[in-house]
């Protein structure tokens, strides 16, 4: 594999200079590849031509440096020394507020207590769509959660209830994420010893991947952080962003930031596949090499700085 480089010569703008210089310095310690394109000689005018006919349709503006791999984006200086990641779109079912409403009317009449709720997304969107979070008629039972189809995966949440226009305009929404976040970061936290735990996996028939001895696997890691880059974490992506990743992948991140702090390369591939024509295809997945570069703890808030080595999936 080698990257291409798209860069220029023409002084005077020293902030892209510099930008330049510190691209091939990130490249150049971590051993990878690249050639280095300068768009400003008139040689090199098909690849200038290239890079604004490639970077069009996905909205990026031609700030250079500018990164690709076998001739697909991935990604700007910004996006390679900080790691950015795609919110949800929230999709709301019509099934669910007919839900809603009988089960208001029927069964949580004038209760305002919590409701436990779950939404799911999936990895297999199309090019260019929001990374959906949907909550449809039968995200109130957790039993339905064993009948969502493949490619769906759950999450839970919490329905909050109010029965007045009055205490839903002094509903505190800040404190309420704040509240729930705090159970995840108390979840993390207090995993038995602080180790890392082998959960919600399933055998299936005619898998991609297989880990051979996944306790041994997990013992090593928490016994040894840092054999973590030995190792390759996959996580199911909403994302279709051809850089930035959706939100399960940071929440992993996290996860394992805090458990793996002395860790010096973390292996990831954001996970996204469809089916069409009987065929599977994977080949818009992300395979990210990062190096964290501080790991800190402010006021309970886990803060991770990351280079981004390495974006695309071959």
């Amino acid at each position: 594999m080698t990257i291409k480089v798209y860069m220029t010569n023409i002084a005077g703008n020293q902030l892209t200079i510099g930008n330049q210089r510190k691209v091939k310095h990130i490249l150049d310690a971590n051993k990878i590849d690249y050639v280095d394109i300068d768009i400003s000689d008139p040689k090199n005018v098909a690849e200038k031509e290239f890079l604004q006919r490639t970077l069009s349709p996905i909205n990026k503006t031609l700030h250079l440096p500018q990164i690709f791999n076998n001739e697909e984006y991935c990604c700007d200086f910004d996006d390679m020394t900080t790691l950015k990641f795609v919110p949800y779109s929230s999709a709301f079912d019509t099934g669910f507020w007919h839900e809603l409403t009988r089960r208001k009317l029927e069964i949580y009449r004038l209760d305002s207590s919590n409701q436990s709720i779950f939404g799911y997304y999936a990895n297999d969107a199309n090019d260019n769509m929001p990374a959906l979070f949907n909550v449809d008629h039968q995200c109130f039972d957790e039993n339905n959660k064993i009948s969502n189809q493949q490619q769906l995966y759950s999450v839970n949440g919490t329905l909050k209830l109010v029965n007045t226009i009055e205490e839903f305009k002094t509903f505190d929404i800040d404190s309420a994420l704040k509240t729930e976040s705090s159970l995840i970061g108390a979840i993390t936290k207090t995993l038995e010893a602080n180790r890392l735990h082998a959960c919600c996996l399933h055998r299936q028939q005619n898998s991609s991947f297989a880990v051979i001895n996944l306790k041994q696997a997990v013992d090593n890691l928490n016994e040894k952080p840092q054999s973590a880059s030995e190792y390759i974490f996959i996580v199911n992506d909403p994302s279709t962003d051809p850089a930035h990743p959706g939100w399960p992948v940071r929440n992993l991140l996290t996860l394992l930031y805090y458990h793996l702090r002395s860790v010096e390369q973390l292996n990831v591939i954001c996970w996204r596949e469809r089916f069409r024509d009987g065929q599977q295809y994977v080949n818009h997945s992300l395979y990210l090499q990062l190096k964290p570069e501080s790991i800190s703890n402010i006021d309970g808030k886990l803060i991770c700085a990351a280079v981004i080595i390495n974006r695309r999936l071959e």
